[in-house]
């Protein structure tokens, strides 16, 4: 509970903001050496995404939305967790803490 608690919180701050779009890490992520190239390819195709995950935990299939470079931007259906980084625009930030 506490973990979400954190996120709806960072999503406020998010939400009123003047940032359109932040990153957000828990504290113990650890980035792959690709990372900032990653990071670069779901920026640069920002246009097609509220909420862009660099993790997941127990997703069910993906469902590829996208390729920029050597990246597939993925849907997956079903529940899945973790939070551990990813990109937010402030729009949906703001609904999100609303909600």
């Amino acid at each position: 509970m506490g973990c979400y608690a954190s996120h709806v919180a960072l999503w406020e701050k998010v939400g009123q903001g003047e940032a359109p779009v932040v990153l957000i890490c828990e504290d113990d992520v650890v980035f792959g050496p690709d990372f900032p190239q990653a990071l670069q390819a779901a920026l640069a195709v920002q246009d097609g995404w509220d909420i862009c995950r660099f993790a997941k935990i127990r997703a069910k299939g993906p469902l590829t939305q996208r390729r920029v470079g050597g990246y597939r931007l993925n849907a997956y259906w079903g529940p899945f967790t973790g939070n551990a980084c990813y990109l937010i625009r402030r729009d949906l930030a703001a609904r999100l803490a609303r909600d």
